[in-house]
C-alpha cells in the first residue's frame, strides 16, 4: 500500500518576513516512506502557481502573499503545509 508523503515544511520564506529580491527561492521539505520521487504543489494566494520536484524561483511583483505546498508521490498527495505569509518589497 502507497503511503503519502509526510506534509511538507516551509523552510523559507519564514512566516511574516518581508522580502527585497526578486526572483526569490521558496524553499520546503518533505520525505516519502516508500522511496519514490516527491513532486511539490505550489499555491500561491490559494491558487496553484506549479509544480515542481526541487526548490521554486518566485518572480512575483511588490505585494504581500500567502503560500503553502503540497507534496505528492505520483499515487498519493500530502495534505497542506501550514499557510505562510511574506511581502515582497524590492524598492
Amino acid at each position: 500500500m502507497n503511503s503519502p508523503p509526510t506534509v511538507p515544511t516551509i523552510i523559507n520564506p519564514a512566516n511574516n518576513t518581508n522580502q527585497t529580491t526578486i526572483p526569490m527561492l521558496l524553499n520546503y521539505s518533505s520525505s516519502d516512506s516508500d522511496g519514490e520521487s516527491i513532486t511539490y504543489y505550489l499555491f500561491i494566494n490559494s491558487t496553484l502557481n506549479g509544480s515542481t520536484t526541487g526548490n521554486w524561483s518566485f518572480n512575483g511583483s511588490n505585494s504581500t502573499y500567502t503560500w503553502y505546498v503540497i507534496a505528492g508521490d505520483g499515487g498519493t498527495n500530502s495534505s497542506n503545509s501550514s499557510i505562510n505569509q511574506f511581502t515582497i518589497d524590492s524598492q
